[in-house]
């Protein structure tokens, strides 16, 4: 085949395997002609030879060759793993049927008859040219299948997380030993390949009801097609942290794989270090009030003071004061995150403390022009809850709004009652919140490392309050449009 330009195409290689001298050379010729890549040998000896050292895609072989003939270099190749899948036509003025039969249960692709047709010969290469890159793109995707999968074994069997991967019909596909000695599970990982997900929560119900909870309600979400979640629980006196993540492949989601991390010597060194912390923050609690009293002493018997030496006093009981805040604050998220903070619940009309909250806020707002609005609901039910606590959690989100909104900015209120729950939302048109600190912003201290945001731990609190009741807390921002920070409660007595 000649390209427009008048260069010949390469079509493929091809080994030219005839003992005639005159008989091969026109064929080359031809072959060459049309664009394929040629090699000539004239016997089978050398074919084989050649084989063996390089790499072609079609054969046309002779069969009546001295020493070593066709018949022969056909069965060489078929047993031959490297060759056997090599396309061979055989080429022969041995018109009989016998020999065409031997020839193709020899492995032979086709057989064709002396003197060759050219329409037909091309027709055979293309079709045999077509079907061997068809099978060569076929075992470089199998032998890329493979390799991934070793790769992926291998990763598996070397993670110290456990693994466990389910498909869309809840049959375990992995499962690795990690993943078996966390879970308490008897037998090797390959014992569960296949198992339902519902025989490793049987098991684990035996040594940790907890767990077993814990993963069936992640299989609940999993069927609604809730995305990633974490959390943790305990099994054998150990700390687990669960990570349950989609699997997708080019789009399609085909399961859910668990990570199972040991984090009980994480908790350990933290206990100790929140006890540490606890420790020093209450020894500070006691001094720091004798050193506010002793100030408001002072400041009584002050009259003697200049105006510079009244301005130091002041400043003084300020900073006390804030630093008693923070103290009170860090050993209040303390008690929290331990659980010892036992919820008075009563039936409570939030409503009516979200307007107590706007209205303590009203004066600051009104210095600083923000309107306050609210849409409340007077229809809402009512919810169990400490009301001190969420008063606390309301008061903390609508002064952050304020503090950080604009003069002339709007500030709303909005409560919304759902089947199971009741949403608060306080809204402002405030800078925002920039991504990297929305990411951990119910974290301890993590508002706190952005200058003018304060000691980051009023949103830790919020978190903790609201989770102990049972409900959730998030916020939705964007930089320069303002923030919206949601809460949900339970409704009923529980």
């Amino acid at each position: 085949m000649i390209n427009s330009s008048g260069a010949a195409v390469d079509q493929g290689r091809i080994l030219v395997v005839e003992d005639n001298h005159f008989e091969r050379a026109l064929l080359a010729a031809s072959l060459k002609q049309k664009g394929y890549q040629v090699w000539e040998v004239c016997n089978g000896r050398e074919a084989l030879a050649f084989l063996a050292q390089n790499e072609c895609d079609i054969v046309l072989l002779d069969l009546l060759m001295p020493e070593v003939d066709g018949y022969q270099v056909l069965n060489q190749i078929n047993q031959d793993a490297a060759l056997c899948r090599l396309p061979v036509i055989v080429v022969s003025a041995v018109n009989e049927v016998e020999s065409a039969i031997r020839c193709i249960s020899m492995g032979a692709t086709d057989y064709l008859l002396k003197p060759l047709d050219p329409v037909l010969l091309q027709a055979r290469l293309n079709t045999s040219l077509a079907n061997k890159r068809l099978r060569d793109r076929e075992q470089a995707y199998l032998k890329q299948i493979e390799d991934n999968h070793s790769q992926l074994q291998a990763l598996i069997a070397s993670s110290r997380d456990g693994l466990v991967m389910i498909n869309q019909s809840g049959l375990v596909r992995v499962a690795n030993a990690p993943a078996i000695q966390i879970l308490h599970l008897s037998g090797l990982p390959e014992d569960w390949d296949g198992e339902h997900f519902a025989h490793i929560l049987r098991s684990l119900h035996h040594h940790s009801p907890e767990a077993a909870r814990a993963l069936v309600a992640e299989i609940r979400r999993f069927a609604k097609g809730y995305a990633s979640s974490s959390g943790e629980f305990e099994i054998g006196g150990r700390f687990i942290r669960w990570l349950n993540l989609p699997v997708m492949v080019t789009g399609t989601l085909i399961g859910r794989l668990f990570v199972l991390r040991d984090v009980t010597e994480e908790r350990s060194l933290e206990k100790m270090r929140e006890d540490l912390t606890g420790t020093l923050v209450h020894d500070l609690r006691s001094p720091l009030a004798n050193i506010r009293t002793s100030l408001e002493l002072l400041i009584a018997e002050s009259s003697g003071f200049n105006a510079y030496q009244h301005e130091l006093v002041d400043v003084a009981r300020s900073c006390t004061t804030r630093m008693i805040d923070l103290v009170n604050a860090i050993l209040d998220l303390s008690e929290l995150e331990s659980g010892q903070v036992p919820l008075k619940r009563q039936m409570t009309s939030l409503p009516n403390l979200g307007l107590e909250t706007l209205l303590l806020q009203a004066p600051v707002a009104q210095e600083k022009s923000l309107s306050l609005q609210d849409e409340l609901p007077d229809d809402l039910p009512l919810v169990s809850v400490d009301e001190s606590l969420i008063r606390r959690v309301l008061q903390n989100l609508i002064g952050n709004a304020v503090k950080f909104t604009p003069s002339g900015g709007v500030i709303r209120l909005k409560m919304q009652a759902y089947p199971t729950n009741i949403t608060v939302s306080i809204s402002d048109n405030g800078p925002g919140i920039a991504p990297a600190l929305r990411e951990r912003l119910f974290q301890k201290f993590a508002a706190g490392r952005v200058e003018g945001r304060g000691n980051g731990l009023g949103l830790a609190f919020c978190r903790l309050v609201v989770e102990a009741h049972g409900g959730r807390i998030w916020a939705e921002s964007e930089p320069g449009k303002g923030s919206i920070f949601y809460f949900s409660l339970p409704t009923g007595e529980i």
